[in-house]
């Protein structure tokens, strides 16, 4: 994790920089682009690292992010161990993540949930349920930040953040963003033909 140089990150008027390192990892979930995936071990071990989980609760949320039935049921599932042999594709390797933060969050009651272009490798119906599923529970209990370039998929959200160069040029509504004719948010859909 980095050390903030400028600036402060306060949540719940809480300076994230004035708690130890292991309480905000505990209480931060984050989905990334670049899914980390073990290589070598079970996909039991991918989603649950602490082992402490029943299989059912896994299963559960495998099933709720589409990728058990027709991909890992069908290949080993649970101990089928992540390697050549089952090599999941980046998309796969997404939805594994989201079943992963599903249950930390569930275990955990963590609060917050950050999503780097967390869809960035799944086609587009596969996108949507996504988003469905973050408004869902245990999801809907947190706050949910989402770094995206596939902007059709934030119009359901309750705020935009609009950034240039590093700093933070509108803040609104999606639909308000939407109808100003000088927004990025706007311009960004448009350009992708949303």
């Amino acid at each position: 994790m980095l050390t903030v140089t400028r600036g402060s990150i306060v949540i719940d008027n809480i300076d994230l920089a004035t708690l130890p390192q292991d309480i905000v990892r505990e209480r931060l979930v984050t989905i990334s682009q670049t899914p980390l995936i073990m290589v070598g071990c079970t996909v039991r071990f991918n989603v649950d690292p602490t082992e402490r989980l029943p299989d059912t609760d896994i299963i559960t949320a495998l099933i709720r992010v589409g990728i058990w039935d027709g991909v890992l049921l069908e290949r080993g599932g649970l101990d089928a161990e992540i390697n050549d042999t089952l090599s999941l594709s980046r998309g796969e390797q997404q939805l594994l993540q989201f079943a992963r933060a599903m249950l930390k969050i569930q275990a955990r009651k963590s609060r917050i949930l950050l999503i780097d272009e967390g869809t960035s490798s799944v086609d587009v119906e596969t996108d949507a349920r996504v988003q469905d599923l973050l408004r869902q529970d245990p999801f809907r209990s947190c706050t949910v930040l989402t770094v995206a370039h596939r902007v059709h998929s934030l119009l359901s959200y309750d705020l935009i953040v609009g950034l240039d160069r590093g700093r933070v040029v509108e803040i609104d509504e999606p639909m308000v963003l939407r109808n100003r004719e000088d927004s990025i948010f706007r311009n960004l859909l448009n350009s992708g033909g949303y």
